[in-house]
């Protein structure tokens, strides 16, 4: 792949027997290496490293070097080059290490041969398996020259290798170099060295981050929690300063490692599933409601410690500095239709206004008539307010704010919402609270699983609720035509709804549940004004934005599987219906699998 278009490079490369595991390119840039299921490693000439940006899909990019490398009985799950690049570091699920001196294959690269011709064994075994760890064997890196290497495992250790004598005596390899590092209790999947070849940075299933001192008698020097997923990948940048931490939700976050070891977390690379966060400290708080504004460009999210931060979408960086009147967790936010107020509710008795658009209070907070507050919404017309605390939902009268620029009102010029009715329609709380577009009813849920539907007028309850979730109720959201509902629950799901009035019920699913681990912690949820994403929070520190466009589906599936579906495949989809290009951009697979 081009780095910088993200287009691919040259036409597929075939010679594993199955699953490609693990990747890795030669400090020169003239070798690739692939580790596969089946066990072998396999190397690859790329034919043009300067001008690879100008080789089309159907040109090879790359060739085959020699015969595989065979001696691993499982999948190759790691491979690292050493820094001049002539020993290649080989780990599997068979718990073992392998040593490989690839001098006869630079020597070929040198001299223009044709290695594939010759099926040659381009690379010399130079160590017998090195066993240390009791389960697979994640990761490998070398330090800053070849005889000190570190190995990462399934069985939560971290081992440093002196492979000298493999190097210079053709001996074995069969103790650590120093003492094996513990101290993550959990599989350790990916490492790094620094560049000063003594930091040792490893990332954990748990989530955590260690650094260590490589060649100290104390060698752990800080742990902290980098993500709450297992984390997939670590690097530290060529000054040793910056730290990036992958993890398996797809999210990379940057750290800046300042004096001492201080850890500030600076900025969450956006990534196409689009997460979001940004923080000024490395102690953040979990996000509890994530709301659009109406015309979809804002995002606003509230949090644990009361905090609420407006993010520009189509940026992905905050608008304005973090809003903190809130002095305990922020549990919903809701922006008004026009998308000039955005009223919160919090932990702490409140309810807030603010300008959707600067964040400045707008008014005085509805205080001291709450208890157990949990979620607010705007109706439809911006007249109305509906609030819940406990089991209680309160419909209130609220000024319109009209056309006039909120600029020139100040704090406190807006009156007090006036109560129309509050109706106790649950012993537990009701954390999920949402208008029909029509205005005309209000849907409620509950921490029972209960979808209660509310007539707007009276009060009065509806009589035909839909019925899906197993878990709490944390979120309810309407598209702006009011003909989809989605609702998402702590039993890990989000249903979303098409809302038939003329049915038995308020509405049926649209297909199965999407499931995400992180919807098992008071999820919300939230769809964007055009209707084709979902945001949804959670467990953890992140907003998730779904991708419900159907056309958008389309374009990724092309992407992903860059080829159209071969005629075997078309059958069994769709039958006797005539062939046709679904990636109408890439040729036609209607002569593969006849």
């Amino acid at each position: 792949w081009d780095v910088a278009t993200g287009q691919q490079v040259g036409a597929h490369l075939t010679g594993h027997g199955g699953t490609v595991a693990t990747l890795a390119f030669s400090p020169d840039g003239r070798l690739l290496v692939s580790g596969g299921r089946d066990g072998s490693v396999l190397l690859w000439e790329l034919l043009d490293p300067d001008g690879m940006a100008t080789i089309g899909t159907d040109d090879p990019a790359a060739r085959q070097l020699g015969l595989p490398l065979t001696g691993h009985d499982a999948l190759v799950r790691a491979l690292t080059f050493s820094p001049d690049g002539r020993i290649l570091a080989t780990g599997g699920h068979d718990k073992s290490i392998l040593l490989w001196d690839l001098s006869p294959a630079k020597e070929a690269l040198d001299q223009g041969q044709d290695a594939t011709a010759e099926a040659a064994l381009l690379a010399e075994l130079i160590s017998g398996p090195i066993s240390g760890h009791d389960d697979l064997v994640t990761s490998l890196a070398f330090g800053s020259d070849e005889s000190t290497l570190a190995s990462a495992g399934a069985d939560g250790r971290v081992i440093l290798w002196d492979i000298s004598p493999a190097l210079n005596q053709g001996g074995s390899v069969d103790k650590p170099a120093s003492q094996i590092l513990v101290g993550h209790g959990e599989p350790v999947w990916s490492l790094a060295f620094g560049p000063d070849g003594r930091t040792l940075v490893t990332g954990g299933a748990n989530g955590r981050i260690t650094l260590w001192n490589a060649d100290g008698q104390h060698p752990l020097i800080r742990q902290f929690a980098g993500s709450d997923y297992a984390v997939s990948s670590v690097a530290l940048s060529p000054d040793g300063q910056t730290l990036a931490v992958s993890d398996d939700l797809g999210v990379t976050r940057i750290w800046d490692i300042g004096e001492e070891n201080d850890l500030v977390i600076r900025v969450l690379e956006p990534t196409p599933r689009g997460l979001l966060t940004e923080s000024t400290s490395g102690d953040l708080a979990s996000i509890r409601d994530s709301t659009f504004s109406p015309d979809g460009r804002l995002l606003a999210t509230g949090s644990d410690d009361g905090v609420i931060n407006l993010w520009d979408i189509r940026a992905k960086k905050l608008i304005t500095s973090p809003l903190t009147a809130h002095t305990n967790f922020v549990w919903d936010l809701s922006f008004s239709p026009d998308g000039r107020v955005l009223t919160s509710i919090s932990q702490d008795g409140t309810i807030r206004f603010w300008d959707g658009g600067t964040g400045r209070s707008l008014a005085p907070p509805l205080t001291g008539q709450f208890g157990r507050e949990r979620a607010v919404v705007f109706s439809p017309q911006g007249d109305l307010i509906a609030s819940t605390a406990g089991g209680k939902v309160t419909l209130w009268e609220v000024e319109p704010f009209g056309e006039e620029a909120l600029s020139d009102k100040e704090a406190g010029d807006f009156r007090t919402p006036i109560q129309r009715f509050g109706v106790n329609t649950y012993p537990t709380l009701i954390p999920a609270v949402a208008f029909n577009p029509d205005g005309r009813t209000l849907v409620a849920g509950g921490t029972d699983g209960r979808i209660t539907l509310l007539d707007v007028a009276s009060g009065e309850p509806i009589d035909k609720p839909p019925i899906g979730h197993e878990g709490e109720i944390w979120g309810v959201a309407f598209t702006p035509d009011g003909e989809t509902m989605v609702t998402a629950s702590n039993d890990g799901q989000i249903i979303v709804w098409d809302v038939d009035k003329g049915s038995a019920t308020f509405g049926r699913p649209y297909g199965p549940p999407i499931a995400g681990p992180w919807l098992r912690d008071q999820p919300r949820i939230a769809f964007s004004q055009d209707a084709l994403k979902i945001a949804a929070t959670g467990e953890g520190r992140t907003v998730v934005l779904y991708d419900v466009d159907v056309k958008s589906w389309l374009s990724i599936a092309c992407q992903r599987a860059n080829r159209n579906l071969t005629m075997e495949e078309w059958r069994q989809f769709f039958g006797d219906e005539p062939y046709r290009l679904t990636c109408p951009d890439l040729p036609s697979g209607a002569d593969s699998g006849a």
